[in-house]
Protein backbone atom coordinates (compact mmCIF):
# COMPACT_ATOMS: atom_id res chain seq x y z
CA UNK A 1 0.00 0.00 0.00
CA UNK A 2 1.42 3.71 -1.04
CA UNK A 3 0.80 5.83 1.80
CA UNK A 4 2.99 8.82 0.46
CA UNK A 5 4.58 10.24 -2.68
CA UNK A 6 6.79 13.00 -3.37
CA UNK A 7 7.62 14.91 -7.01
CA UNK A 8 11.13 15.72 -8.19
CA UNK A 9 12.17 16.81 -11.60
CA UNK A 10 14.93 14.72 -13.39
CA UNK A 11 17.81 16.62 -11.72
CA UNK A 12 16.44 15.27 -8.43
CA UNK A 13 15.23 19.06 -7.34
CA UNK A 14 12.09 18.81 -6.15
CA UNK A 15 9.24 20.80 -3.16
CA UNK A 16 6.03 18.88 -2.92
CA UNK A 17 4.81 15.69 -1.15
CA UNK A 18 1.40 13.99 -0.24
CA UNK A 19 0.46 11.84 2.27
CA UNK A 20 -2.11 9.28 1.99
CA UNK A 21 -3.55 9.51 5.61
CA UNK A 22 -6.76 7.75 4.74
CA UNK A 23 -5.21 4.73 3.55
CA UNK A 24 -2.51 4.86 6.23
CA UNK A 25 -5.17 5.10 9.25
CA UNK A 26 -6.73 2.07 7.89
CA UNK A 27 -4.23 -0.54 6.81
CA UNK A 28 -3.46 -3.55 9.16
CA UNK A 29 -0.03 -1.99 10.37
CA UNK A 30 -2.21 0.03 12.86
CA UNK A 31 -1.82 -3.13 14.53
CA UNK A 32 1.85 -2.99 14.95
CA UNK A 33 2.24 0.95 14.90
CA UNK A 34 0.06 3.60 15.90
CA UNK A 35 -1.45 5.82 13.04
CA UNK A 36 0.21 8.88 14.67
CA UNK A 37 3.55 7.21 14.81
CA UNK A 38 3.81 5.48 11.55
CA UNK A 39 2.47 9.54 10.16
CA UNK A 40 5.33 10.53 10.84
CA UNK A 41 7.73 8.23 10.11
CA UNK A 42 5.67 8.38 6.46
CA UNK A 43 6.05 12.43 6.52
CA UNK A 44 9.36 12.14 7.37
CA UNK A 45 10.62 9.64 4.29
CA UNK A 46 8.53 12.17 2.01
CA UNK A 47 10.24 14.55 2.98
CA UNK A 48 13.50 12.59 2.98
CA UNK A 49 13.28 12.10 -0.68
CA UNK A 50 12.95 16.21 -1.37
CA UNK A 51 15.79 15.88 1.06
CA UNK A 52 18.12 13.99 -0.35
CA UNK A 53 17.08 13.64 -4.61
CA UNK A 54 17.02 11.10 -6.56
CA UNK A 55 17.78 7.48 -5.56
CA UNK A 56 16.73 7.63 -2.45
CA UNK A 57 15.28 4.77 -1.15
CA UNK A 58 17.55 2.71 1.04
CA UNK A 59 17.91 -1.74 1.45
CA UNK A 60 16.30 -0.74 5.19
CA UNK A 61 15.22 2.34 7.39
CA UNK A 62 13.29 5.30 6.82
CA UNK A 63 14.12 5.15 3.40
CA UNK A 64 13.49 2.05 2.58
CA UNK A 65 10.92 1.18 -0.65
CA UNK A 66 8.71 -0.57 1.53
CA UNK A 67 8.49 -1.25 5.41
CA UNK A 68 9.26 -4.37 6.34
CA UNK A 69 8.23 -6.19 9.75
CA UNK A 70 11.71 -4.38 10.80
CA UNK A 71 10.79 -1.38 9.92
CA UNK A 72 7.35 -1.17 11.73
CA UNK A 73 8.88 -2.83 14.93
CA UNK A 74 11.27 0.46 14.53
CA UNK A 75 8.87 3.12 13.87
CA UNK A 76 6.78 1.30 16.91
CA UNK A 77 9.43 2.46 19.12
CA UNK A 78 10.62 5.62 17.53
CA UNK A 79 13.70 4.03 16.36
CA UNK A 80 13.32 4.34 12.83
CA UNK A 81 15.70 7.16 11.06
CA UNK A 82 17.94 8.17 8.00
CA UNK A 83 21.56 6.45 8.35
CA UNK A 84 24.62 8.20 8.91
CA UNK A 85 24.94 8.66 4.95
CA UNK A 86 21.72 9.87 4.18
CA UNK A 87 21.98 12.65 7.31
CA UNK A 88 25.14 13.70 5.68
CA UNK A 89 24.00 13.49 2.05
CA UNK A 90 20.91 16.17 3.24
CA UNK A 91 23.47 18.22 5.11
CA UNK A 92 25.64 18.20 1.82
CA UNK A 93 22.82 19.11 -0.63
CA UNK A 94 21.19 22.12 2.28
CA UNK A 95 24.84 23.43 2.41
CA UNK A 96 25.15 23.60 -1.49
CA UNK A 97 21.27 24.96 -2.19
CA UNK A 98 22.36 27.75 0.59
CA UNK A 99 25.48 28.69 -1.10
CA UNK A 100 24.07 28.89 -4.48
CA UNK A 101 20.86 31.27 -2.54
CA UNK A 102 23.75 33.32 -0.89
CA UNK A 103 25.23 33.65 -4.45
CA UNK A 104 22.48 34.76 -5.76
CA UNK A 105 21.16 37.26 -2.65
CA UNK A 106 24.50 38.10 -0.87
CA UNK A 107 24.99 37.06 2.59
CA UNK A 108 22.00 35.87 4.54
CA UNK A 109 20.47 37.54 7.72
CA UNK A 110 19.24 35.61 10.49
CA UNK A 111 15.90 37.43 11.05
CA UNK A 112 15.04 38.82 14.17
CA UNK A 113 12.22 36.21 15.15
CA UNK A 114 9.40 39.64 15.25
Amino acid sequence: RIFGQSFQDATGEGNYAIVYFPGLATSNTSATVPAGELLGCVIAHELGHLLLGKDSHSATGLMSAVWQDSELRQAAHGNLFFTAGQSDRIRSRYAAANERLEESLGPLQPSSGK
